[in-house]
Order: C-alpha cells, then sequence, then structure tokens
C-alpha cells in the first residue's frame, strides 16, 4: 500500500473509532460529523492505488473518482 494511502486510511480508522464512542457520551453531533470524515479519508486512501489524487470534500463526487478509477482499471462494482 502506498504511504500516503496508508496514512489516509489509519484517519479514517481512528475517526470512525472517535464516531462510535461519541454517541455513548451524547455527542451524536460529533459522532455524524466523525463518521463523514472516515467515510471522506477512507474513499481518499483509494485514490492513490489507482494514480489518482485526492481533492475535496463532497462524498458523492469522490466515490464517483473511486467507481470511475476502478472501471478504468477493470475493477467495476457491478
Amino acid at each position: 500500500m502506498r504511504r500516503e494511502a496508508s496514512l489516509w486510511l489509519r484517519q479514517a480508522e481512528g475517526d470512525l473509532k472517535k464516531a462510535e464512542n461519541d454517541p455513548v457520551t451524547g455527542g451524536w453531533d460529533g459522532a455524524a460529523f466523525r463518521s463523514q470524515q472516515a467515510a471522506e479519508k477512507a474513499l481518499k486512501a483509494l485514490l492513490p492505488h489507482y494514480g489518482k489524487v485526492a481533492r475535496g470534500h463532497n462524498l458523492i463526487e469522490l466515490g464517483r473518482l473511486v467507481e470511475e478509477a476502478g472501471d478504468k482499471h477493470g475493477r467495476g462494482g457491478d
């Protein structure tokens, strides 16, 4: 795994752990924010594998980038 991808994935995992804990203390807004951050960073972790650069914060756009890159590399999700 490329170093950049590994860093994104490690950050995503940390955000997810925090998001899972937030509801325990009533931090629903924190859980929502950290869940979004975890998803964003996980998607950004996939992009270097395809030679793409991760930019932006829009999960739908990042998902499209990952899907398109996967399709070009014969790794479609259908």
